[in-house]
């Protein structure tokens, strides 16, 4: 399969008011079968047949723009730490790629020395950990996420199980570090698992530097594809306890094509959800809050000839 074709001229500058995808993806199925085999596991792609294939970042970026989008953090997804000099590199020749949340081993005692090495490239702006809520070993990590924070990193978390008593510990032992709560802080998108969803974000949303993404919502549970109301009830405890201003949107592309719609269908989800909010708080969720939180460097927009002279006929 030929990769789609590139930008070659890196930039970020946003020809628009920012509407950022803050949670993408792309990957080269070589490259994650190589790493998933240095564990002595098969890659999760080999589990999905559809997703088994290459994703190149320039396919990625023309599905984002034909939706209306202007810029994408890029993040991991195969949790092996070659895979983030990959992502820095494709970022670099990407002009939407205004961040890379890559991996590394946090756990590992020369984190703090690896992240510091990451960091030289100014397009990462954090890493991504996984964290399955039951007991994970939180003393191992207090250098690395205390690193991240020196490093004026995020940290972004991908709570397999949801958010639970060792994440807010996690979260409150580190206040100086931001944390970026993946997939709506692991919503379980059923009407039985709402309450304690909610129960358990928030004290974790008392946090100020804990933000969380409109991301994942569609395949959160691929036996019971959530309705639009279920998801809107979520959103509303989340506006409710994060507020808009800690909220950012997250297609999960390629992943959201495993959901009903594909990205398309993610998008308009979410405008949907958000058509009603005031224009500040959908500026804060389609861009502002992942400006902010992973101090992406954004340029101000040029305004075109035609869309000035547009604004000036209207004055």
């Amino acid at each position: 399969m030929s990769a789609a074709p590139i930008d070659a001229h890196a930039h970020a500058r946003l020809d628009a008011p920012a509407c950022i995808d803050a949670h993408a993806h792309a990957w080269s199925l070589e490259c994650a079968r190589a790493w998933a085999g240095e564990r002595g596991a098969p890659s999760w792609l080999d589990g999905e047949p559809s997703l088994k294939r290459d994703a190149p970042l320039g396919e990625t970026q023309k599905v984002l723009a034909a939706n209306g989008l202007n810029g994408l953090v890029l993040v991991e997804a195969h949790q092996h730490p070659d895979e983030t000099p990959w992502l820095l590199e494709q970022a670099a020749r990407c002009s939407m790629a205004l961040g890379v949340i890559g991996w590394t081993d946090l756990n590992a005692p020369g984190a703090p020395r690896a992240l510091a090495a990451l960091a030289v490239n100014e397009r990462l702006r954090g890493v991504r950990w996984a964290l399955d809520g039951r007991g994970e070993p939180e003393a191992s990590l207090t250098r690395a996420l205390d690193a991240l924070a020196d490093l004026n990193l995020s940290c972004d978390l991908l709570l397999t199980f949801g958010p639970g008593p060792a994440v807010m510990r996690i979260v409150a032992a580190h206040p100086g570090t931001r944390f970026v709560l993946n997939h709506l802080a692991g919503a379980p998108m059923t009407r039985a698992g709402l309450a304690g969803w909610a129960d358990a974000c928030a004290p974790l949303a008392g946090c100020e530097l804990v933000s969380v993404k409109l991301s994942g919502l569609l395949t959160a549970n691929r036996r019971e594809p959530p309705a639009p109301g279920l998801i809107a009830a979520y959103l509303r405890v989340a506006l409710d306890l994060f507020g808009p201003e800690r909220i950012m949107f997250g297609g999960d592309y390629p992943v959201c094509t495993l959901g009903a719609g594909g990205y398309a269908g993610a998008v308009a989800a979410a405008r949907e959800l958000t058509a009603g909010l005031p224009p500040g708080a959908r500026a804060a969720i389609w861009g502002g809050a992942a400006a902010r939180v992973y101090a992406l460097k954004i340029k101000p927009c040029t305004p075109s000839r035609s869309s000035t002279a547009q604004e000036r006929a209207h004055d």
